[in-house]
C-alpha cells in the first residue's frame, strides 16, 4: 500500500541476492554461506507451505522458488543440485513438506572464548 515500503517480492529478492546468490572467494566463508543458504531455502519453502497464507503471498513465494530453481539448475555444484531437488520435492508434494528444526545451541560460551560469568 505504501510504495516507499518493500513488498514481499522485494524482500525475498534482496534476501536471495545477499545469501544464495552470493559467492565468497574465501572457502571458509563460502562454506558458512552455504549452511546459511540451506536455512534460507528451508524458510522460503516453509513460508510457501503455510496453510493460511494469503494466496497472493503464496503466489509470490512460489514464483520466487521457480526463479531460484531456474538459476540453480544452471550451476553444476552439488549444493545447487541439492537445492533444486528440495524445491522439486516441495512442488511435487507440498503437503508433505515439514520444516526441519534448527539444532539447539549448547549452553555455555563458544569454545575458545573467555567469558566472565
Amino acid at each position: 500500500m505504501d510504495n516507499n515500503q518493500l513488498g514481499l517480492e522485494e524482500i525475498i529478492d534482496r534476501t536471495l541476492e545477499s545469501t544464495i546468490y552470493r559467492i565468497h572467494k574465501d572457502p571458509y566463508l563460502n562454506a558458512v554461506q552455504t549452511a546459511v543458504n540451506y536455512r534460507i531455502l528451508e524458510h522460503l519453502i516453509a513460508l510457501a507451505a503455510t496453510r493460511n497464507l494469503n494466496p497472493q503471498a503464496t503466489a509470490i513465494c512460489h514464483n520466487s522458488l521457480r526463479k531460484l530453481r531456474a538459476t540453480l539448475v544452471q550451476k553444476a555444484d552439488n549444493d545447487s543440485r541439492e537445492m533444486v531437488l528440495r524445491i522439486d520435492n516441495y512442488f511435487a508434494e507440498p503437503s508433505k513438506f515439514k520444516a526441519e528444526l534448527a539444532p539447539k545451541i549448547p549452553d555455555g560460551s563458544p569454545i575458545g572464548m573467555e567469558c566472565d560469568y
